[in-house]
């Protein structure tokens, strides 16, 4: 499991976003869910979906964080 790392808020609306589009993105597509997509519904760029979730399996874990 991942550990909540403390954001400033800007950062916490960025990462919000990205969660939120992948959640959408994951709705619709599923494992077909590209890192690219998310970033597209996010309205970032997929450097910056990178930055804040290293790889595609932190960003899964985040979102079942954020599920429980």
């Amino acid at each position: 499991m991942s550990e909540a790392v403390p954001r400033h808020p800007l950062q916490e609306r960025v990462a919000s976003a990205i969660l939120d589009g992948a959640t959408r993105v994951f709705a619709l597509r599923g494992e077909q869910a590209s890192m690219n997509d998310i970033a597209e519904a996010a309205g970032v760029a997929r450097a910056t979906v990178y930055r804040y979730f290293p790889n595609r399996e932190f960003l899964l874990d985040e979102l079942a964080q954020v599920a429980i």
